[in-house]
């Protein structure tokens, strides 16, 4: 028997639930199977010039490490969920030259990941 046919059979008695994860979302399941040293974060001004690009690892090596308890709603859902996310701050990442504050306008910061979703904040935010 596997090892989950074993645990079940233990687990029977006290069941509350299945020992099943919950099935994915839609979006979930349209994400790429990715390996970390291969994937990059490039910064762009408008129009697409690069300002530069960063590995995984140069963010981890690079960059101070932040923790904050954030709550995500699903778009496509509506469900949201609380967790402790990890990474570093957009503000230590932004050139200084594009955080000029005395404009009459205030651009966004947009995010887009690899599986096409997008998210836009106003600059003032991202610092």
């Amino acid at each position: 028997k596997t090892l989950k046919a074993r645990l079940e059979e233990i687990l029977q008695p006290y069941r509350i639930g299945t020992l099943e994860p919950p099935d994915l979302s839609s979006a979930a399941k349209s994400w790429p199977d990715v390996d970390p040293s291969m994937a990059c974060l490039s910064i762009e001004r408008p129009y697409g010039y690069r300002v530069s690009t960063c590995s995984i690892e140069s963010l981890r090596t690079n960059y101070p490490k932040v923790t904050k308890v954030v709550t995500h709603r699903c778009t496509s859902s509506g469900k949201e969920q609380t967790k402790e996310w990890a990474g570093v701050q957009i503000r230590n990442l932004i050139p200084s030259d594009l955080c000029v504050r005395d404009r009459s306008w205030e651009p966004l910061v947009t995010f887009v990941g690899m599986d096409g979703f997008g998210y836009s904040m106003l600059l003032s935010r991202a610092l």
